[in-house]
C-alpha cells in the first residue's frame, strides 16, 4: 500500500462521478450468488469483494474499478488530471454483433418511433444496453446499463494499467447475443402486465467458458432508462463443470440458437449451441486448436438447454453414457465453434433437425 497509490485510490472514492446513483453510468457486476447485479462502484465493499477475483490488492482493485467506470487513472490525455473521463470509454466489440430488441410503444414511444435498444458485448469486459432514440424521436446512443462477468475480471487490472500481457489481447464479452421475446398477445409491445418477457443470451467467445442469460423484460418501461431496483437481472449462467452436465464446454464461441423442441410431448423454448472452441493460452503457451490439430477432449459436444431455467435437456458427446438425455457418437473428435443450424421440416415451429 504505497502512500501515493493509497491517496489516489481514496481521492477516486470521494468523487461523486464514480457513484452508481441514478443519473451516472449504471455499471454492475455478476453477483457471487443470486440474480441481482451488484453496483460496480469505487468503494470499499466492491473492492474488498472483487480484489481476490482480480488477483490484486484492494487499492489496485479500486483503481481498476475506477478505470472501468471511465476515469482517466493513467492520464491518457496527458492533461495532468486523473479524475476526468478517459478519452475512449469502451473496449472493442470485435465479434459481438449488436442485437436489436424492439419493445414497441412502451415507455412513451410510438409505432413510428418504437422503443428500440441495442445490446452487445465489448472487450473491456462489459455487456452493454444502449438506447436507440428518445421518445421525442431524437437520436440517443446513451449507454443505459452494463454488467461485467466475474470470469473476465482477472483481465480488469491489465486493461486498467495498459500493460502488455499474454495473450496480447485480453478478451472480455466478445460473443454475439441472441434473444427470446415472448409477446403473449402479439401486439408488438412488451407489456409486463401481460406477462411478456424478453430474455437475452450471450457467450464470451475467447473471454471464457460461460454463457449468460439476462431478464431484460422491464427496465425499458421508463423513458429515463434504468434506475435502482429497475435493472436487468441474471436469469442463469452456464459455465464449464467438472463432473457435471457441461464438462465439455470450451470457449463459448457458438452463438446460441433460440428455438422450440417437442420435449416429453410439450413444446418448449430452448437454446441449442455447441460446446465451442478448444483454444487459447495456458502458462504463456497456446493450447488446443491454437497449438495444433490434435483431437480435443472439450468443445466436442452439442447442448440443448431450457431457455428459461438453463437446465440441460439433451446433449451429444464423444465418450459419455448413452441415455434418453445423452447421445454418444465416437466421431465427435474435434471441438467446433460454429453455431448450430436448425430445421423445421413441417412448418409447425418445432425444430426437427440440427446441422
Amino acid at each position: 500500500r504505497g502512500g501515493a497509490g493509497q491517496r489516489t485510490a481514496q481521492y477516486l472514492i470521494d468523487m461523486p462521478a464514480t457513484r452508481n446513483a441514478n443519473g451516472t453510468r449504471q455499471l454492475y457486476y455478476e453477483p457471487a450468488s443470486g440474480t441481482s447485479f451488484s453496483a460496480l462502484d469505487v468503494a470499499d465493499a466492491p473492492a474488498a469483494e472483487l480484489a481476490p477475483v482480480m488477483g490484486v490488492g484492494e487499492d489496485a482493485a479500486r483503481l481498476a474499478i475506477a478505470w472501468a467506470r471511465g476515469l482517466d487513472v493513467r492520464d491518457e490525455d496527458n492533461d495532468g488530471e486523473r479524475n476526468d473521463s478517459r478519452p475512449w470509454l469502451w473496449g472493442d466489440p470485435m465479434h459481438s454483433r449488436p442485437l436489436i430488441v424492439n419493445y414497441g410503444t412502451s415507455g412513451g414511444y410510438s409505432q413510428s418511433n418504437p422503443n428500440i435498444h441495442l445490446m452487445f458485448g465489448s472487450n473491456d469486459g462489459f455487456f452493454r444496453i444502449v438506447r436507440n432514440t428518445l421518445p421525442n424521436n431524437s437520436g440517443s446512443g446513451e449507454e443505459l446499463f452494463a454488467f461485467m462477468p466475474r470470469t473476465v475480471m482477472p483481465n480488469l487490472p491489465v486493461w486498467a494499467s495498459g500493460s502488455a500481457s499474454t495473450p496480447p489481447h485480453p478478451y472480455g464479452v466478445d460473443g454475439e447475443p441472441t434473444s427470446l421475446v415472448i409477446d403473449h398477445d402479439r401486439d408488438g409491445n412488451i407489456e409486463i402486465a401481460d406477462g411478456d418477457k424478453v430474455y437475452v443470451y450471450v457467450g464470451l467467445r475467447r473471454g471464457g467458458n460461460a454463457y449468460y442469460a439476462l431478464d431484460v423484460s422491464s427496465p425499458t418501461t421508463l423513458p429515463s432508462g434504468f434506475t435502482a431496483g429497475n435493472t436487468p437481472s441474471l436469469l442463469w449462467r452456464i459455465e464449464q463443470t467438472s463432473g457435471g452436465d457441461f464438462d465439455e464446454l470450451a470457449l463459448s464461441f457458438s452463438t446460441p440458437r433460440v428455438t422450440m423442441v417437442n420435449y416429453e410431448g410439450t413444446p418448449r423454448h430452448v437454446l441449442i449451441f455447441t460446446a465451442g472452441y478448444n483454444g487459447g493460452w495456458s502458462g504463456g503457451s497456446r493450447i488446443g486448436k491454437d497449438a495444433g490439430s490434435a483431437t480435443d477432449s472439450i468443445g466436442n459436444a452439442i447442448y440443448i438447454v431450457d431457455a428459461v431455467s438453463g437446465e440441460l435437456i439433451w446433449k451429444a458427446t464423444q465418450s459419455g453414457t448413452a441415455s434418453n438425455e445423452e447421445h454418444v457418437n465416437a466421431g465427435l473428435l474435434h471441438s467446433f465453434p460454429s453455431a448450430v443450424t436448425t430445421f423445421d421440416s413441417n412448418s409447425n415451429n418445432i425444430t426437427d433437425r440440427l446441422y
